[in-house]
């Protein structure tokens, strides 16, 4: 259970508290069922739920959930429109299979499942880790498919690099 609280002090339709739920069943770290939510602290009903699990045995992750996500009113900058988006659901996987010691590859895909309309893809990715002694370097390649123009969003590839680097030593 949790809060989350934005502070946009010129958005008045936003400057309200959103409580987030997440209650989850977990078998020794290999299985794992969930559900999360966003309730609006005004009307007290969910705008946000994801419902979900997850497979993981060290060699292969699996990761699929369902969301659904309610109508909610927002105030569009720099003309200040009051916007009410469509309600949506949506679909997600993700995988990730570790090779050996080192080196894993995944994908992971979300799809909207709106009644209207027919199943499209939201976003798609291919991921490769490589995990060494003192370095992990994340590669990450995909297709982002949300397109608003009145928003300013567009169809986007995505083409990521992160490397971090592990501690060495005490401090």
């Amino acid at each position: 259970l949790g809060r989350l609280k934005h502070f946009k002090s010129m958005d008045r339709l936003d400057n309200q508290a959103n409580l987030l739920t997440r209650v989850s069943a977990n078998y020794q770290n290999l299985v794992e069922i969930y559900y999360n939510s966003r309730v609006n602290s005004l009307v007290r009903s969910p705008f946000r739920e994801e419902i979900g699990g997850w497979y993981n045995n060290q060699i292969i992750y699996l990761n699929v959930g369902l969301v659904k996500i309610k109508p909610v009113k927002f105030l569009l900058y720099p003309n200040n429109q009051i916007v009410t988006n469509a309600g949506m659901r949506q679909i997600y996987f993700d995988t990730k299979y570790k090779l050996n010691e080192s080196w894993s590859v995944g994908t992971d895909s979300r799809f909207n499942l709106t009644s209207h309309q027919k199943i499209s893809a939201i976003s798609r990715n291919i991921k490769m880790t490589y995990e060494g002694d003192c370095v992990k370097i994340d590669l990450r390649f995909g297709r982002n498919y949300t397109a608003d123009p009145s928003r300013g969003i567009y169809k986007t590839n995505n083409n990521e690099v992160a490397i971090s680097l592990k501690t060495l030593g005490d401090f």
